[in-house]
């Protein structure tokens, strides 16, 4: 055999051999996670928020209404204040309304008088934040890098309503700066029962795989489980499972 019948050789078995280990990482990726994984990993995430989980699997609003059944963690109770605000907002609410909204930006005013007034307000809507204990400095990180221009998501709401979520200061910033009266915030449910909870968890997972089997692969399910872990959704030991299934 010549030397470049050899390398020839070497050349097509490093090339199968290539392609076969990129065919195994795509079955890796692209493995469906069974009902025994789904009953697990609901076991796990169970002390989660549902809205939480169910906005960043992107699943519908109503859907996850439905299968919370009127029972709300803190969060829950933020995000849903959010939702109501922006619902009666007569223009789009963009991440520049938002900012106006927190006070991380002041507004544009061509009038000297109705500045005075804009500036004014500006002023004591900072005295506020810092008298009920807002964390602007928090929302203005969730709204970083995006463009005033921006719309608003239920991610970014949920973004918020982590923030906003403790019971004296959501009732605060839902009055004082969204123009909401205190009846609209729902009351979050302190007694909440694990094994309805684990149901419910299971629901949204099996919900959100089966939206699109292709697309919705356990290494999917670890990159937004880490997204929720970042804003305080304890994901840690689904994540943990998850990893083991991914070897």
């Amino acid at each position: 055999m010549s030397a470049q019948q050899s390398h020839s050789g070497i050349s097509k078995e490093a090339e199968r051999r290539r392609q076969d280990g990129h065919q195994r990482e795509e079955q890796k990726k692209q493995k469906k996670l069974k009902t025994k994984d789904l009953k697990m990993l609901a076991i796990k995430l169970s002390s989660c928020s549902m809205y939480s989980l169910g906005v960043y699997l992107d699943l519908p609003i109503d859907n996850i209404k439905v299968i919370c059944g009127g029972v709300y963690t803190p969060v829950d109770a933020a995000f849903l204040a959010l939702e109501l605000w922006q619902k009666r907002q007569k223009e789009t609410v963009t991440v520049g309304t938002l900012r106006e909204v927190f006070a991380l930006t002041m507004p544009e005013c061509g009038d000297q008088e109705d500045d005075e007034e804009i500036e004014e307000e500006y002023r004591e809507k900072n005295t506020i934040c810092a008298q009920i204990g807002l964390d602007r400095e928090r929302i203005g990180q969730v709204l970083e890098n995006r463009a005033d221009t921006d719309g608003v998501t239920n991610e970014i709401l949920m973004d918020v309503a982590f923030v906003i979520q403790e019971d004296f200061l959501l009732e605060n910033v839902a009055v004082l700066f969204l123009d909401l009266e205190k009846e609209d915030v729902v009351k979050n449910t302190r007694i909440r029962h694990v094994d309805h909870e684990i149901a419910k968890v299971e629901k949204i997972l099996t919900m959100w795989q089966n939206a699109d089997c292709d697309r919705n692969t356990p290494h999917r399910l670890m990159a937004i489980l880490e997204r929720a872990r970042e804003n305080g959704c304890p994901t840690e030991k689904a994540q943990k499972y998850l990893e083991t299934k991914l070897e």
